[in-house]
């Protein structure tokens, strides 16, 4: 808890249907981030206020490694008529882009660490 609100832990994509098959690839950490309760509370199911909430503001976009066109996927993914193929498809692009983006983050962090020990 951070003072008294409550962290929770969010699907980014919702991935309504799938949600109690723990075992399905679309509940990966890839899929997952931490959010302030009332801000989760704000954003609900909406997938269009995943531009409000991550691309609207950069620095939450860096922190919470989401990639650039979020806004867009979000779109995307909640439009009438996809069709769950559909989703599935924005779905797999959105891990692919995050975990190069983790990687990327992972990589540069030990760098720097590697360079603050040979100090």
């Amino acid at each position: 808890m951070l003072g008294e609100e409550k962290i929770h832990l969010d699907q980014i994509l919702p991935v309504r249907s799938r949600r109690g098959n723990s075992k399905d690839r679309f509940n990966s950490a890839l899929m997952r981030t931490y959010l302030l309760g009332t801000t989760n509370q704000n954003k609900k199911d909406n997938t269009h206020n995943l531009h409000d909430l991550f691309a609207a503001n950069h620095t939450i976009q860096v922190r919470h490694l989401i990639p650039n066109d979020i806004g867009r996927i979000g779109k995307n993914y909640a439009a009438d008529g996809n069709g769950e193929d559909e989703a599935d498809k924005i779905a797999k692009k959105f891990m692919e882009k995050r975990h190069t983006m983790f990687l990327n983050e992972l990589k540069a962090h030990l760098t720097k660490l590697k360079k603050s020990v040979k100090s």
